[in-house]
Order: C-alpha cells, then sequence, then structure tokens
C-alpha cells in the first residue's frame, strides 16, 4: 500500500474537507447519471449549493445525497 505525500498539513486537511463535504462536478453527474453539462445547468441554477475553489466547482455532497432521498423512485408511475 502507498501513502500519499502531502506537501503541507493545509494541503492535507483541504482535500479531506473537499472530499468529505464536496464533491466534483464530475463525481455528482456520475451519482445522478447525467452528464456534467446536466449537472453544471443544475449547479448554475442553484439546485445545489456550490462553491468554486480553484478555478474547478464543487457541489455540496450533502444536499446531492438528500435529494437523491427525497426522489421518487419512479416519478413516470402514477397511482391508480
Amino acid at each position: 500500500m502507498t501513502h500519499k505525500r502531502w506537501p503541507s498539513l493545509a494541503a492535507m486537511l483541504r482535500h479531506i474537507v473537499l472530499h468529505e463535504e464536496w464533491m466534483s462536478v464530475k463525481e455528482a453527474a456520475a451519482l445522478y447519471r447525467v452528464t456534467t453539462d446536466t449537472m453544471l445547468v443544475w449547479a448554475q441554477a442553484g439546485k445545489f449549493a456550490a462553491r468554486r475553489i480553484d478555478g474547478e466547482l464543487w457541489l455540496s455532497r450533502a444536499e446531492l445525497f438528500d435529494a437523491l432521498r427525497r426522489a421518487p423512485t419512479n416519478p413516470l408511475r402514477t397511482r391508480s
């Protein structure tokens, strides 16, 4: 097993915070099974909390998962 060496403690903490609290647009798109363009449109529309860090857009992991939990299992099916 290899261990990643961090240039500083701050760099290590930044990585941990980003990857525990925030998700990249690409990761979020994969989670939702949509394109990255669709996820970007949703983020720009304010559907999820987003933060730009070092030029890259990050989305709130908690909000993404909360929205999935609230989503109906089959939105096309109607009740009889």
